[in-house]
C-alpha cells in the first residue's frame, strides 16, 4: 500500500502544476498516521502532504481518524475472523479514533469544495472520544452473542478454528507491532493549529512545508531507490524516510499482528 501512494506522489508534481496553472484546487486525502510517521504507509501519506503544498497553493487535505469497519482496517479483519472461527488479535492499551463512513464522506465533501483557506483539515480531537480496542472487540462479540477468553503471548496459543462451542480466542499481544501507536493524534509534535477551519468541527494545522526544489531532490531520491533496489528491501525505505523527516521511528525489525498468529 505504502508503494502505491509513492509511486502516486512521484506523479504529482505534473498533475499540481496544472492545476496551479489553472487556478483549480487539488484535494487529496490523507491520514492521521502522517502526524509523528512510524509506518511507511505514514511517512508515505507525510510525503505526500509535503509535495502537494509545495507545488500549488490550493491544495487541500485531510487528515482523519480510522474509518470503522473499512476495508483493510482490524476492525474489519475481526469480522473477517469470527466469520472463519479465527483467533481474534488486538493490541493491549490501544486506544483509537473512529468515524463512520457518513462522517468520512462528509469531511472529503467539505474539505474537498471548500474555497475560503486551503491546508490540512484534522478533526478537533476535543470533540471526539478516544476508544480502547479491546473494549470495541468486546463489544463485537458481544454483538454477535459469542463467549470469549483470554490468551497472553507468553502462552501457548490454540491457532486451530474456535470450538464448536462459540469461545472466541483473544489474543493480547504488545504494543510493538508495524506502525502501532498507543493512541492517536491529528496532530505532529512539529505542527499547530493555525486557525480554526471553516469546516465544521475541524481545524486547520500550521505545518512545515518545504521548497519546491527541496521536493524535487526528495523524489529524485526516490525514483533512484526504485530503480536500483529489490523491492523486497523494505529497510532501505525505513533508512530513505528516517532521513527525510528527523523524527521518524519506524522499523521493519518488529511483528505484525498478522506475524504473532
Amino acid at each position: 500500500e505504502f508503494r502505491r501512494v509513492l509511486f502516486r506522489s512521484l506523479s504529482l508534481p505534473a498533475i499540481l502544476d496544472k492545476c496551479e496553472r489553472d487556478d483549480s484546487i487539488f484535494f487529496s486525502v490523507s491520514t492521521d498516521k502522517a502526524a509523528d510517521p512510524t509506518s511507511l504507509m505514514g511517512a508515505s501519506k507525510l510525503l505526500m502532504e509535503q509535495v502537494m503544498f509545495s507545488r500549488c497553493v490550493k491544495s487541500q487535505t485531510a487528515r482523519f481518524a480510522n474509518v470503522a469497519f473499512s476495508n483493510g482496517s482490524l476492525l474489519s479483519s475481526w469480522i473477517t475472523r469470527i466469520n472463519r472461527k479465527e483467533l481474534l488479535p488486538v493490541p493491549e492499551l490501544t486506544r483509537r479514533y473512529f468515524l463512520s463512513f457518513d462522517d468520512a464522506s462528509a469531511i472529503c465533501s467539505q474539505v474537498g469544495t471548500n474555497t475560503e483557506t486551503f491546508g490540512i483539515h484534522v478533526p478537533d480531537p476535543t470533540l471526539m472520544v478516544e476508544q480502547d480496542l479491546l473494549s470495541i472487540l468486546i463489544k463485537v462479540l458481544d454483538y454477535f452473542g459469542y463467549n470469549y477468553e483470554f490468551i497472553f503471548e507468553s502462552e501457548e496459543a490454540d491457532k486451530k478454528k474456535t470450538r464448536q462451542n462459540h469461545i472466541f480466542q483473544i489474543l493480547l499481544t504488545k504494543l510493538d507491532t508495524v506502525g502501532e501507536k498507543q493512541g492517536e493524534s491529528f496532530l505532529s509534535s512539529m505542527e499547530t493549529e493555525s486557525k480554526k477551519s471553516p469546516i465544521k468541527n475541524m481545524l486547520l494545522l500550521d505545518s512545515i512545508s518545504r521548497s519546491k526544489n527541496e521536493v524535487h531532490d526528495i523524489l529524485k531520491g526516490l525514483v533512484s531507490l526504485e530503480n536500483r533496489l529489490d523491492r523486497s528491501r523494505i529497510d532501505d525505505y525505513y533508512t530513505f524516510f528516517s532521513q527525510i523527516f528527523p523524527n521518524y521511528r519506524g522499523s521493519s525489525n518488529r511483528f505484525s499482528l498478522d506475524n504473532r498468529i
